[in-house]
């Protein structure tokens, strides 16, 4: 499945003194310079004190800050570091305060799908894989080298010009949308989720009408349905908030049939349905052990 969610880290400030908002894009580059000349500008003012976000306080700043303890013995110990409390990122920015074209793979605490605050803060920080992904276009239907430009940057996936490849690029292309509005999981034109699975679908039939649904756990934390015809089944899809990572169970619990899920984070969730067939995992389903496209039970 095709991604076209979220972006890369962007760690700046505005070039000026004021305090910096909470979540501020890259500097932006000055007149005349190409957008892509990320050395030229992507640095913050060399000051005291250094500029921050608004919203630099409390345990962030005790993360990330270069301030000193306060306390003159641990300040003027070489071996307390100078009471210097953080990670000093607030000066590491005034050298650079990263670049679009650098990728950071690894993320020990994963992310927040399900916190619209947190999201709103990596929309446009996630590394989009151009391979996998149409040029963006704007509302018409127009990729960039079909507009009259002017361009600083010649990338034909940076439709915004802003020498940056983003979700901000896609922001009016009409094939990508939150179409099933719930704000999180993007859906593209043809009903496909995104930004993926990482289990396998399964086949069952969950409201009884004796046909077979798709059943689907995706990494936006939700568990979706869907029919035949593509159509999603009424009161699907299931918030699980966690990344599922293994295919949904379907069978009987007690007197009833039920769809169970696991998540990364140890939760186990339970869902009665109606539907009576057995339930086939996608790998095999109208497929025997040795894929010999038998229709097998």
């Amino acid at each position: 499945m095709r991604h076209v969610a979220a972006t890369l880290a962007l760690l700046a400030a505005a070039l000026a003194a004021p305090p910096a908002e909470a979540t501020f894009p890259y500097p932006a580059p000055p007149a005349g310079t190409p957008p892509q000349d990320y050395a030229a500008y992507c640095f913050l003012p060399t000051m005291s004190p250094p500029v921050r976000p608004s919203d630099f306080t409390g345990g962030t700043a005790w993360k990330l800050t270069s301030d000193q303890s306060g306390d003159p013995t641990i300040d003027a110990s070489p071996a307390e570091l100078f009471g210097v409390t953080g990670m000093s990122v607030d000066l590491a920015w005034q050298i650079t305060t990263g670049r679009p074209d650098v990728t950071i793979a690894v993320l020990d605490s994963g992310i927040k799908w399900n916190d619209v605050g947190a999201m709103m803060d990596l929309a446009d920080k996630v590394r989009l894989n151009r391979g996998e992904l149409p040029p963006p276009e704007d509302a018409v239907g127009h990729t960039k080298p079909e507009l009259p430009g002017p361009f600083q940057n010649p990338d034909p996936y940076d439709l915004n010009d802003d020498g940056v490849f983003n979700a901000a690029d896609y922001a009016a292309d009409p094939r990508v949308g939150d179409r099933n509005g719930n704000a999180r999981g993007a859906r593209d034109r043809f009903n496909r989720l995104l930004p993926g699975l990482l289990a396998a679908p399964v086949l069952a039939d969950l409201d009884g009408d004796g046909r077979l649904e798709i059943i689907a756990a995706a990494m936006d934390r939700h568990v979706y349905v869907w029919r035949a015809d593509g159509s999603p089944l009424p009161g699907w899809p299931k918030f699980t908030g966690g990344w599922t990572i293994a295919s949904p169970a379907i069978g009987q619990l007690g007197h009833r049939r039920v769809v169970a899920v696991t998540t990364r984070e140890g939760d186990l969730w339970v869902w009665r349905i109606r539907g009576k067939r057995p339930a086939w995992f996608w790998p095999r389903a109208r497929h025997d052990t040795r894929n010999t496209g038998l229709f097998a039970r």
